[in-house]
């Protein structure tokens, strides 16, 4: 199964590319997607699931981690604009974590994250992209090739929340300690 969790609304989700992605994944795995938020209007609606896209809708906060840990390749086809380089990543941090194969179009975070886990594919490669770590994939949610992305876990670098707090307190504490006048 191929994962999108996330806001599914056309400003940010690529719905052309999502149905690219299942045609070219049929037989090796399921695209779903799952919300917070599916704002799409009928027909979109109706031709994801023609397509073969399970629509999952919202899905509880507390439930995240168990559809990231059980997906054996986590995606992100997300439109490249102006709109989606303002997001913050924090979808990055949440798939890295789990240690699955992460397939991205090249949006903020992931584009630099491109390596050992993480593929970055422009919207033309991402559907082989996805279906190349889903053939990869042993079924188990783990990948089955050391090259496909993940191993028996996260993958080490990956920020905790405790790293990152720590990070922004050593911000504040050297404007803190600037002197009034270059503050």
């Amino acid at each position: 199964m191929a994962l999108y969790l996330g806001t599914v609304h056309p400003d940010r989700f690529d719905v052309g590319l999502a149905l690219r992605t299942a045609r070219a994944t049929a037989g090796a795995g399921t695209l779903v997607l799952a919300g917070p938020v599916v704002d799409l209007d009928r027909s979109a609606t109706a031709a994801l699931e023609q397509a073969g896209v399970r629509l999952l809708g919202a899905r509880h906060r507390d439930d995240v981690p168990a559809y990231l840990q059980h997906a054996d390749v986590l995606v992100v086809p997300h439109v490249v604009s102006p709109f989606t380089e303002s997001l913050d990543p924090i979808k990055l941090y949440e798939y890295r974590a789990v240690g699955r194969p992460v397939v991205s179009t090249p949006v903020a975070g992931f584009r630099d994250a491109a390596g050992p886990g993480v593929v970055v594919a422009a919207a033309d490669a991402f559907p082989a992209a996805v279906r190349d770590a889903l053939t990869r994939s042993d079924g188990s949610g783990r990948a089955g090739s050391p090259d496909a992305g993940a191993d028996a876990g996260p993958a080490a670098g990956i920020p905790t929340w405790a790293g990152q707090a720590a990070l922004m307190g050593d911000v504040v504490d050297r404007v803190a300690r600037r002197p009034a006048r270059l503050r």
